[in-house]
This record gives C-alpha cells, structure tokens and sequence, in this order.
C-alpha cells in the first residue's frame, strides 16, 4: 500500500504543480481589499488548497508527518463548503458576510489573547492589552450580534449560521461532508480509533504506538482528499484562475483519480488485522462495468464538486 501511495502521490504532485502555476498571479491590491473582500478571500483559500495538495505528495523526512497533515484537510473542506454556500448571495451581501465573520474572528481573537497574556505573561505587550475585559467582551458580543442580524435576515435561527452539515447539504455535496469532513474530523477532535489504530504489533500484543505506523495510508488519504478538495475549488470557482478555468489540468487530475487502485478507507482491513483484497482486480471490474455502460454508483463525489461551479 506505501509503495502504491508514494507511487500514485507523484502523479497527483505532477498535475496539481500545473494548476498551481495557474494560481501564481492571484495577487490583489488593496482597492481590491476593500471592494471585493469575498472574492479576496476565495483567492486565498484556492492557493491553500493547491499548496496544502502540493505538500502532502511530497515525500517527507520525518515518520508521522503524513498523519500530522490530516487535521488540516478538515479545515480545507470547510472553505470549500462555507464559500460555495457564500457564492450564492449577491455581491453585497457576501461581501457584508464575510466582513462580519472576519470582525468576529478577529475581536474574538483579540480578547482571547487578552486575556491569556494577563494572566500569563502580562509584560509581554499584545494587541488588546491596553483594553479591559469588560470592553474586550463587549467588542465580541456586538460582532456576534451584527453576524446573528444578517443570518436572521436571511431566514436562519442558529446565530452562527447554518452548520457545515446544513450548508453541504444544501449544495447537494453530501459526499463531501460525509467522507472527506467526517475522515478529516476524527483527527482534530478526540477519536478513540484514530488513537488506538497507531498501535501495531502482533495481533496478541504487546504493541507500539506510533503516529508513524500507519504512513501509507495517512499518505492516500491526505493525497486523495486533498486533491479532491482542489478540484472542487477549481469548479465552484473557475472566474477567479488566470486565463479562466484550468479545465484540462483538472481533467489530467480527474484522469489520476480514476487510475487509483484503492480509495483510502475510514476503516481500513489493515488495522483489524485482515489481508486486503487484491484492489486491482476490483478497480479492473469496475473499469469494465463502465465501459460497457453498466449503470453503478461510482465516482458520485466528483460529480457533486462539477455540480459546484
């Protein structure tokens, strides 16, 4: 399974380098700033979707650092989700919204720091610091407040918005949320089987807990989504590449996808102790079913990231 990983990583490095030299002038000024801060934003979380895709294809010196890049996947998918959700607002209003959760983020993480320092290390000077909690407070509850007008505005109750649940399924990427959110989640909140599947050793014990035991599939997996999640970008957001969409580097990557052998698993037969199937053959069979125009459920995420532009 590594050498398959590492093997099929470079291809995926080979295409994404492409689209990323599509994203080089991406740059904007401050005019921009003010005026189009949505579209601003969207800019930003292309590239980091293209450099973080970059990243987890390359091979890396240290053991564990394939299963340290999964957190971040989850904070990938959310961009993903929350600004295609954001695009369909007109240019006021995501434009307002995204000012608001920048105010929010911002003052909240103000008055965090704030108050960490005063209690830590209050000679250290920082930003906030010269405010007292009362106004640090206030700051924050009116940021919330304005956020929690716009949504109610809009029809939504929860304060905060609608879920990331709720957003994807109002896109109708429910595969999204439902593989690569939920797989990318269990490694930033407390998971029991994400701990205890670094274990390895015989089948009756003892065993060594390591973040580096499971490597080859930390890698698929951060590849894989990764590599999902740039694709989605580059539909729902074509307008904002150079030159347009990058449509035949996304097909070149799509091809990549449709050679891999073994989509990376949440429960894989590796960590219960079980021999894997030979995936070629299964990944041959499908690749008949297909050919011969046999009607089966393969593929549907791609399809519900096309469905995003």
């Amino acid at each position: 399974m590594a050498r398959g990983s590492e093997w099929s990583a470079q291809d995926f490095a080979k295409e994404l380098r492409k689209i990323r030299r599509r994203c080089d002038d991406l740059t904007f000024g401050a005019s921009e700033l003010r005026d189009d801060i949505y579209r601003v934003v969207v800019r930003c979380a292309i590239c980091k979707s293209v450099d973080f895709a970059i990243l987890t294809s390359k091979r890396h010196r240290y053991a564990g650092t394939d299963y340290a890049m999964i957190g971040g996947i989850r904070g990938i998918c959310e961009d993903l989700i929350m600004l295609s959700y954001i695009k369909r607002f007109d240019s006021e209003d995501r434009n307002r919204l995204i000012m608001l959760i920048q105010t929010m983020n911002f003052r909240a993480g103000v008055a965090a720091q704030a108050s960490f320092f005063s209690s830590n290390n209050p000679f250290q000077p920082v930003i906030g610091g010269d405010k007292d909690k009362a106004t640090l407070e206030g700051d924050v509850r009116s940021a919330k407040a304005e956020l929690s007008a716009f949504w109610k505005a809009k029809g939504v109750a929860r304060q905060g918005g609608p879920t990331v649940r709720e957003m994807a399924e109002d896109l109708n990427i429910q595969s999204v949320y439902n593989y690569v959110y939920f797989l990318s989640s269990n490694f930033v909140h407390f998971n029991t089987h994400a701990l205890l599947r670094n274990g390895w050793g015989d089948p009756e014990g003892p065993f060594r807990y390591r973040i580096g035991n499971f490597d080859g599939y930390y890698k698929s997996l951060s590849v894989f989504c990764s590599a999902l999640l740039v694709i989605g970008f580059c539909y729902a957001f074509a307008d904002v590449f150079v030159a347009g969409s990058p449509e035949e580097e996304v097909n070149a990557l799509l091809l990549v996808i449709s050679e891999v052998h073994r989509w990376p698993e949440i429960v894989t037969f590796e960590e219960l102790n079980k021999d894997p199937p030979l995936f070629v053959f299964s990944h041959a069979l499908r690749k008949v079913a297909v050919e011969g125009g046999e009607a089966i459920p393969y593929g549907g995420v791609v399809q519900e990231i096309k469905n995003l532009r």
